[in-house]
């Protein structure tokens, strides 16, 4: 079965069902850009997986993954589009 790298969509998940961090947004860094290392554990996943939905937001022009951008060939992360992202999915 091939990789899916889609976040939850429709209603809103428990943050039991993301298994994050009910402070997930302390856990990131306080600089405006990020690297998939610094994301990776506030979904609590490899910054391998945030770097392939990283490149799933790319495919599917932001219909599923996580908003980032490529500096030469090293994906980067706004600190606000991925908080303002992942807030949609996790309750706060």
């Amino acid at each position: 079965m091939p990789h899916n790298p889609r976040l939850p969509s429709g209603p809103r998940p428990s943050s039991s069902v993301l298994s994050v961090d009910p402070h997930w947004d302390s856990l990131l860094p306080n600089r405006s850009v990020l690297t998939p290392a610094e994301v990776a554990p506030v979904l609590r996943v490899s910054d391998r997986e945030i770097r392939r939905l990283a490149e799933a937001w790319h495919e599917t022009q932001g219909k599923t993954g996580l908003p980032g951008f490529k500096v030469g060939n090293q994906w980067r992360f706004a600190r606000h589009a991925i908080v303002a992202h992942l807030s949609a999915f996790i309750p706060a």
